[in-house]
């Protein structure tokens, strides 16, 4: 316990965290385990398709930008464009996740979106 002490607060928090983390992996039985394996893949999945839709957004929406002509407008409308794709495929997210019982506010977290868009969402489902 004296060497603990000698610790800076900080690497303590470290180590107290890294040492829970570890605690509650080691209590899950093994299908526990699996589930929460299988759902931490969904999940970085629908997040990679979500970065990749927002990407594809941000290339459509740059080209229709491009096609206003005048440059201020070229940037305004790039812009725009962004919104709008990023808002649909936040939408599109929510709606896979919604489907597949994730929590609201987890939901809202990865997509950007409020807790009420979401409700809107569902109920809309």
């Amino acid at each position: 316990m004296e060497i603990v002490e000698q610790f800076p607060c900080e690497a303590l928090d470290k180590i107290f965290k890294k040492l829970a983390e570890y605690a509650d992996s080691k209590t899950l039985t093994k299908e526990e385990q699996e589930k929460y394996d299988n759902s931490m893949m969904v999940m970085w999945d629908n997040y990679a398709v979500y970065k990749h839709a927002v990407e594809k957004a941000y290339k459509k929406g740059c080209e229709e930008g491009k096609k206003i002509g005048y440059e201020e407008e070229y940037k305004i409308g790039c812009e725009e464009g962004i919104v709008k794709g990023e808002k649909k495929v936040s939408k599109e997210v929510a709606l896979k996740l919604l489907a597949r019982n994730y929590p609201i506010d987890e939901i809202a977290d990865i997509t950007d979106l409020s807790i009420e868009e979401i409700k809107k969402l569902e109920q809309h489902n």
